[in-house]
């Protein structure tokens, strides 16, 4: 038993699952509902959403107090003989009495949200708290305690996923979906340190030849149950639960070896290749984040002019000023910085006029629309505009056919890739191509291949 800043007591957890030590308040509540019939309760699981950068903004100290007054918040909107405790973390339970139904425990857990919109104000600094809440409301088919509190945050799983932040309740087929979920976490976690992650490379060429200039690494799981997994099955996990940083940090070493490899091979056209590896905001956010930078520089012999870091704006909005100062000390270091998905943003301008990117990619979505579609069209060519008035460079993502191919060629889009040229591929299959000819000399020479497939 541990006791919460509100001064409950409440059963402690491991790891990713409740203790099946019963306390004795718990078996009585349980027990009582039995007895009685007095089913006339719910488990609320209460988390601050975002805690991690309260921390961040307000100090440690100014954490404590954020969690000691949302412990106080809580306790007094409760009605008696209710109790709130704080589990670890930013995380609360709520066992909340009289409640007879489901909309009556959401119409409580919905009061409390919009009662935490009240600004929290420490040493001159104002933040506005978002709580996110799951509710299981309690019935005689549950059999242990565990078990509602299980699905509490099962719910909280899905309520997190909002945004804002929202209130869910628990619904059937939530419990094994937040099973599989943690299993997937942990044969993640098995993944990163046994070696299942590959990554994949896809080239970037320059259009106004064909040659390729580079390669961006893609990361893949090759899971031993589920076969060969991309990104958009596992980097949401991953960022989720914090697994992107030893994961990015395996990705950028990687990607960073596998460059120096084919730089110092017998192939004279990848000789002057550069390599392109995405950061996540996560990972953007990190402290020191360029000393990492520079030491896989260093561990691996990959001069800094070869790498690019890929950043989308959504790494950039928590701390402007943080990423700027991050974002120049990369640029000193000589390592280049490349804007992602350019376009998609509301506010793409604006922060290119502030942030110091060299190259802009233009998002896939207007260069698979640039033949047909007006529209795509015209952003196309602003984005090329634009880029030369700042002078920088620009690579089209998702490239998929000839007719694009031209009509990039045709605007003075200098680089671009998607399956048109070739797919993300493993070092041996790049290695195959370039062995067995299918480029002509330096030239990329791949017919269009992967067509029904949608291309980075």
């Amino acid at each position: 038993m541990e006791l919460g800043p509100a001064g409950q007591r409440f059963p402690a957890r491991l790891g990713h699952g409740y203790a099946r030590t019963e306390s004795p308040a718990r078996t009585w509540r349980m027990e009582h509902g039995r007895l009685r019939g007095d089913w006339n309760f719910a488990v609320l699981s209460v988390v601050l959403d975002r805690f991690d950068r309260v921390n961040e903004m307000l100090g440690l100290s100014g954490g404590d107090r954020l969690l000691m007054e949302t412990a106080q918040r809580l306790q007094a909107m409760l009605p008696e003989p209710s109790v709130a405790a704080r589990l670890n973390g930013a995380e609360f339970l709520v066992c909340l009495e009289t409640t007879r139904n489901e909309a009556e425990a959401t119409k409580f857990a919905m009061e409390a949200t919009e009662a935490f919109r009240e600004p929290f104000i420490w040493r001159g600094q104002r933040l506005t708290p978002q709580l996110a809440i799951g509710i299981a409301t309690a019935d005689a088919a549950y059999g242990h305690p565990e078990d509602l509190m299980s699905d509490a945050e099962s719910a909280l799983a899905h309520a997190r996923k909002s945004e804002p932040p929202g209130v869910v309740c628990y619904s059937q087929g939530m419990r094994e979906e937040a099973h599989e979920k943690m299993q997937m976490e942990a044969d993640l976690e098995r993944a990163i340190r046994t070696g299942e992650l590959v990554m994949y490379y896809q080239p970037e060429v320059d259009l106004r030849n064909n040659r390729i200039i580079g390669f961006e690494a893609l990361v893949r799981w090759k899971h031993a149950q589920k076969g060969l997994l991309p990104p958009s099955a596992f980097i949401p996990l991953a960022e989720e639960t914090g697994l992107i940083l030893p994961l990015g940090d395996w990705g950028l070493n990687e990607a960073c070896r596998q460059l120096v490899t084919w730089r110092n091979g017998s192939r004279a056209e990848l000789r002057g290749t550069r390599m392109s590896v995405n950061l996540s905001a996560r990972q953007f956010e990190q402290p020191n984040l360029v000393e990492r930078v520079r030491q896989v520089l260093a561990e691996t012999g990959l001069g800094p002019g070869a790498l690019r870091l890929e950043v989308t704006e959504s790494s950039l909005i928590a701390d402007a000023g943080a990423a700027v100062k991050t974002m120049r000390s990369l640029g000193d270091l000589g390592v280049g910085l490349h804007m992602d998905d350019f376009g998609v943003g509301y506010s793409s301008l604006h922060y290119l006029q502030r942030f110091p990117f060299d190259t802009l990619k233009i998002d896939k979505s207007f260069v698979q629309g640039v033949v047909n579609d007006r529209e795509s069209h015209q952003i196309v060519r602003s984005i090329l505009d634009l880029a030369r008035s700042f002078g920088m460079d620009v690579v089209a993502e998702g490239i998929e056919d000839a007719d694009q191919l031209r009509e990039l060629q045709s605007l003075g889009c200098p680089c671009g890739q998607g399956y048109y040229f070739a797919r993300p591929m493993d070092p041996r299959a790049i290695d195959a191509m370039m062995q067995t000819g299918s480029m002509g000399g330096s030239e990329l020479a791949i017919a269009a291949q992967g067509k029904d497939l949608k291309s980075k």
